[in-house]
């Protein structure tokens, strides 16, 4: 007598691609913390100057609105990107995948529109210290500086060459946190800073650890 035939040995399908990369979101909540944070750090107190303590948030009064947009783009930034990010992060709030990519797109947008006059700025100082008479020491720190705001740009750039919408705005959040993070070090090497510009820098150095988390790994299979 023959042996009975043997029923076909159960098998557990993989996972599908949008499942593992799924497990990989958590780095959005990184830079969504690092986003919080310099939000926090904006009513803060910074550099000590003339034995005053200088306030973003009183600043930005002082000058009706002009510190924001200018020496203020890292506050800016994380003004506007934070309610984004929020729905990028946590994307079950939104139901529908257009809704998503929306989102998405905006923060891109957004990213790129703020660092491009950011570098322009960080520029104009060069050229004055460049021909300069004798040259300010401390010219050589925003050199460098300028040349991470520069770089971070660029490579925000190159990021829209992904065909993924999420990796582009991954590029372009991981360019802000980094530029942000070059501006305020300079500050911290010309002293008297204070609690809230280590925060502020605390801050943008979460907000580019979470975007390349969310970038690298979330290549497709």
């Amino acid at each position: 007598m023959s042996d009975p035939p043997q029923p076909p040995p159960l098998l557990i399908p993989a996972p599908p691609p949008a499942a593992r990369r799924e497990r990989l979101r958590w780095g959005r909540f990184v830079s969504l913390t690092g986003l919080l944070m310099l939000c926090v750090s904006f009513f803060l107190p910074h550099i000590r100057t003339c034995g005053s303590p200088d306030v973003p948030v009183d600043m930005t009064v002082d000058s009706d609105g002009t510190f924001l947009v200018t020496v203020g783009l890292p506050f800016l930034a994380a003004i506007v990107l934070l309610p984004l990010y929020t729905f990028h992060a946590a994307r079950w709030l939104l139901r529908t995948p257009r809704a998503r990519k929306t989102v998405a797109v905006a923060i891109c947008v957004i990213c790129l529109v703020l660092l491009v006059p950011g570098s322009l700025l960080m520029m104009i100082p060069v050229a004055s210290w460049v021909t300069s008479t004798p040259p300010d020491p401390d010219g050589w720190v925003w050199l460098g500086c300028t040349a991470v705001v520069v770089g971070a740009t660029l490579l925000a750039f190159a990021g829209l060459l992904s065909r993924s919408i999420d990796r582009k705005a991954a590029a372009g959040v991981f360019g802000v946190g980094v530029a942000s993070l070059a501006f305020f070090s300079f500050w911290l090497w010309g002293g008297n800073a204070m609690y809230g510009l280590w925060l502020s820098c605390a801050a943008c150095f979460l907000i580019a650890l979470g975007a390349a988390i969310d970038w690298f790994p979330s290549r497709p299979p």
